[in-house]
């Protein structure tokens, strides 16, 4: 439901946009303009301390009173906040449309100042949505007027944001240059904001080029300005920076300080898209700490943020720290989606350094892919726009990368050399003398912290002790005042008269300014009524609306456990079988099937991507697909049934490989046993085959033995579209009676829990098949189920589990 704030802000967007498309108001009353210029005074002071909520009230207040009284620069001035305000709220499109009405506006009186500060805001505008030719077109027609009506203040606010339009492209030297001329000009006319907002963006050039120990030292500079002038509006963002020197240096306790510290300023402020930097930076940590299921939950969460924004090149940066944990947690069809996202938006907006660092994270998860020479070149490629633009700690990632790539295809001595390099770079960021220098200033900074409490401590001492001495002067002085008090007395006894008839018309006033009061105040209560009876009118929808979607969602799950083979056919064709089965939701993506044609039974079990309602869309797609494959006489073979079944899917859902394709599909392992002279062939996508066998066969790097275990390997692609699309391996076995055979998807093994909240891990999964392995099937499901709660604990469900037991009788 929404918040009563909420409802009232769209209220007020609402009226807000119609006011600025309005061009037809009746004019009935003139207001006094300087009444309009107060109430601008007191929007830009809500502005500027992010009460979003009064300054679109007041701004709108004023955009009617300028349009009543035919007061264009009120209406210009008046439309440059509320393009402000918008801006702040993600609302791009519509605070670019109405900077360019307050722009004309101005134009049109001839009003430089005004029309600098419009161009000003189309050129932040601009850089926030990451197309930095406009924004730097922009900066410098703001120079240029800036520069003719002498607004020095002006100029150095524009100058520091050219240089981060140069910094986005990767042109450092150009950037710092910009940024030490705008600390120059804050300087000479004493804006110690400016100064900071410098000091902090030399301090971010630095740390891409890979001077961590002076980035620091900038960092630091700047949060003591921001501290000793005790405003906010950027020290989240630089306690952010400082938390990232300190992550890259592996101090993550201290970057864990600077990143807390970094969101709680920003949630102090409403600061919506500043709170997405800061739990993007602290999803990371929990990556490196492990804690995956967390970190994913942080990532998510700002990237919502970044879309309402539409701050391209941070949610590339989410989606390439998305693709990185999904790697690890071995996804790796979705670690790729986020990656070759990444890739794609730093493309667009031309943001190498960005582009440089996903080509390295995509040739990452080639590798883990198995497509190893792929991977090679993505890498190599990344490491050459990284040095094309001396971004060295991204070089430093790359050779590392370079080395394991190397390393993996057998190619010992490039590895040796990539790894070399890779040190070489690393020694040249990360020396000893480097480390001691961010050492050394951050002792200093704590040092400059304590002697500043020190002092305040002092001056407060000497506060009371001016008290005191003030205190036993007013007593000497009370004898004096005595008898200037007598002869007040007649002066005052004259005038008072005079006062008493000045008090009867103030008291006159100020009743009828109480009756104007009173009937704001009820104006304001009809309108919070309306409010009100808005919001439950609201909630009451929104209430209808979850029924509805409850209702479908239960309906989808009945058609699915209606397409789903039943115990009783289960029991027909397997024999003695079990099934462990339990979806994350109400409806899951993974799914079973059994089948027979002649003399051959079919059985399988698939994990389709995602879970939930589009989980279960695709696993009703497979069984369909399924039941239509085996209908067919001359599907004798699991590996041309999978086969045929990829072209169907890539058919049915019209991939063709481009980006902006779905990228559903499905792991699958799929058996064909004859029951008569008990052959059994296997094909697998992703899912492995597990048999318990007193006669197991040769071991290869497909078939891996241990003891009476057997893993029979699946091949590494799903079916679906895929970068590579081979034929699919066929394991052909006889089996004895009493052999058992193990099909399941990864939800067990990746269920998060225990006393580390860790995942189950795919070792551990098969070490358990193994143990039970020696139990009656029906007991094996009772140890499997209690296993997997014990693990999971207070840990929600991590996705769909399924794990199917047959005994060959």
């Amino acid at each position: 439901m929404l918040s009563g704030k909420r409802v009232k802000y769209c209220l007020l967007t609402a009226v807000i946009v119609i006011l600025v498309n309005s061009c037809s108001l009746a004019v009935d009353l003139k207001p006094d303009t300087s009444k309009i210029n107060s109430i601008l005074a007191n929007a830009k002071f809500a502005l500027d301390t992010n009460n979003l909520l009064i300054s679109s009230q007041l701004s709108g207040e004023a955009l009617t009173r300028s349009i009543n009284a035919e007061y264009i620069h009120g209406k210009a001035k008046s439309l440059l906040l509320i393009g402000q305000i918008l801006s702040k709220r993600g609302m791009k499109d519509s605070s670019m449309a109405t900077f360019n009405k307050s722009l004309l506006l101005f134009q049109e009186i001839s009003d430089e100042l005004g029309a600098s500060e419009a161009l000003y805001c189309i050129g932040v505008t601009f850089s926030e949505i990451s197309n930095p030719d406009s924004a730097e077109f922009y900066f410098n027609r703001v120079i240029e007027k800036k520069q003719r009506i002498n607004d020095r203040r002006g100029v150095a606010l524009a100058v520091n944001n050219l240089g981060s339009v140069y910094t986005s492209r990767g042109i450092y030297s150009k950037a710092i240059e910009y940024y030490f001329l705008s600390l120059t000009i804050s300087e000479e006319i004493g804006d110690k904001l400016i100064q900071a907002r410098a000091l902090n963006n030399i301090g971010l050039a630095l740390s891409i080029q890979g001077d961590n120990a002076k980035a620091l030292e900038f960092y630091l500079k700047s949060l003591k300005i921001i501290n000793d002038i005790k405003d906010l509006t950027c020290a989240g963002a630089i306690n952010n920076n400082i938390g990232n020197i300190y992550q890259q240096t592996g101090d993550y306790e201290l970057a864990t300080k600077y990143y807390l510290e970094s969101l709680r300023v920003r949630q102090s402020q409403n600061d919506s898209l500043g709170i997405s930097f800061a739990l993007n930076n602290l999803g990371d940590i929990y990556q490196i700490k492990g804690k995956y299921s967390v970190a994913i939950d942080y990532f998510h969460e700002a990237e919502n943020i970044k879309k309402n924004f539409l701050d391209y090149s941070s949610l590339a940066g989410i989606y390439i720290n998305l693709g990185k944990v999904y790697r690890k947690t071995n996804k790796l069809a979705q670690s790729m989606e986020y990656l070759y996202k990444a890739d794609s938006i730093y493309v667009k907006i031309d943001n190498p350094v960005g582009s440089a660092s996903s080509l390295i994270q995509i040739g990452l998860t080639l590798l883990e892919l198995g497509e190893s020479e792929i991977a090679l070149k993505k890498c190599m490629l990344g490491i050459d726009k990284a040095k094309q633009v001396g971004a060295l700690e991204i070089v430093k990632q790359g050779y590392e990368s370079l080395s394991k790539m190397y390393e993996r295809r057998g190619m010992h001595a490039k590895a040796l050399d990539a790894f070399k390099t890779f040190v070489v770079y690393k020694d040249s960021i990360y020396s000893i003398e480097k480390s001691k220098g961010i050492v050394r200033i951050q002792m200093q900074a704590d040092f400059d912290r304590l002697m500043q409490n020190q002092k305040q401590e002092q001056e407060q001492k000497l506060t009371l002790a001016q008290g005191k001495s003030i205190k036993q002067t007013k007593i000497a002085n009370i004898f004096i005042l005595a008898f200037a008090i007598t002869l007040s007395v007649f002066i005052v006894f004259f005038i008072n008269n005079r006062q008493k008839q000045k008090q009867g018309d103030l008291l006159a006033f100020q009743k009828l300014d109480m009756e104007r009061q009173k009937a704001e105040l009820t104006h304001q209560r009809d309108e919070l009524q309306i409010q009100k009876d808005l919001v439950i009118h609201q909630r009451d929808r929104i209430m209808a609306m979850l029924t509805d979607l409850g209702e479908s969602i239960d309906y989808a799950r009945k058609i699915q456990q209606a397409l789903l083979p039943s115990d009783k056919e289960l029991q027909k064709l397997l024999g003695d079988y079990f099934l462990f089965f339990q979806p994350r939701e109400s409806v899951g993506g993974d799914f079973y099937w059994v089948a027979q044609n002649d003399q051959t039974i079919f059985f399988a079990v698939a994990d389709c991507t995602g879970h939930g309602v589009p989980g279960g869309f695709m696993s009703m797609l497979g069984v369909s697909l399924l039941n239509e494959l085996v209908s067919r006489s001359e599907c004798t073979s699991p590996a041309k049934m999978l086969w045929t079944l990829r072209e169907l899917i890539i058919k049915a859902l019209s991939q063709t490989g481009l980006d902006e394709d779905s990228q559903d599909g499905m792991d699958i392992a799929l058996c064909l046993y004859n029951p008569q002279n008990h052959h059994l062939v296997y094909a697998g996508a992703n899912l492995s085959l597990f048999l318990v066998t007193s006669t197991p066969p040769v071991a290869n790097e497909k078939v891996i033995v241990q003891g009476n275990i057997v893993e029979l390997k699946p091949d590494r692609m799903p079916v679906s579209y895929y970068l590579r699309m081979i034929e699919f391996t066929e394991h052909h076995i006889v089996l004895n009676p009493g052999d058992c055979l193990y099909l399941s998807s990864d939800g067990f093994s990746d269920q998060f829990g225990g006393p580390n909240n860790k995942k189950f891990g795919y070792t551990a999964f098969r070490n358990l098949i193994q143990s039970v392995s020696i139990k009656p099937l029906d007991k094996q499901k009772d140890i499997l189920w209690n296993e997997f709660d014990k693990w999971k604990g207070e840990e929600n469900q991590t996705d769909d589990v399924i794990v199917m037991g047959v005994k060959i009788s």
